[in-house]
């Protein structure tokens, strides 16, 4: 199964194109005020050095948020006209859950014994700017995120 993620919700856009739960190519790039210029060439970039083409990705995984709005739109439209074109599945993914399932595999991979069966709370922040941050809050336990 190939999967492609596209994340645009912040100022460094990021492509990544996985198989069978394998990373197989990622892209990021700092394109702040350029997601809309960049996107497409970058994912078909991706998909030529690969050897496949749109009709061959079987999912699309996409930041849906909180985040720049602009970003989140063009992420959003470009995922849609994919999945409607090619009929591709779509699964939406919150930042602060991206954040916190990255957090919890940290912490596993510290192999600590004295955590391992523990409850643990993780808050990702985001930067709202104007001084405001989104904010989540997740349990974990036994590598079992929770929201």
């Amino acid at each position: 199964m190939y999967i492609l993620g596209i994340e645009t919700t912040t100022p460094i856009m990021s492509i990544a194109l996985s198989e069978d739960k394998k990373l197989l190519e990622e892209v990021s790039e700092n394109c702040e005020n350029s997601q809309v210029v960049k996107i497409i060439p970058k994912i078909d970039h991706i998909l030529k050095k690969n050897k496949l083409s749109l009709s061959q990705i079987d999912l699309v995984g996409v930041d849906i948020g909180p985040g720049m709005f602009t970003g989140t739109r063009i992420g959003l439209t470009v995922v849609k006209t994919f999945s409607q074109v090619n009929s591709i599945d779509i699964v939406g993914i919150t930042s602060s859950h991206a954040l916190a399932y990255q957090a919890m595999k940290l912490i596993y991979q510290l192999k600590n014994e004295n955590i391992q069966n523990e409850e643990l709370c993780i808050l990702p922040l985001i930067n709202a700017k104007r001084e405001e941050v989104y904010c989540s809050f997740f349990t974990c336990r036994n590598s079992t995120l929770n929201k």
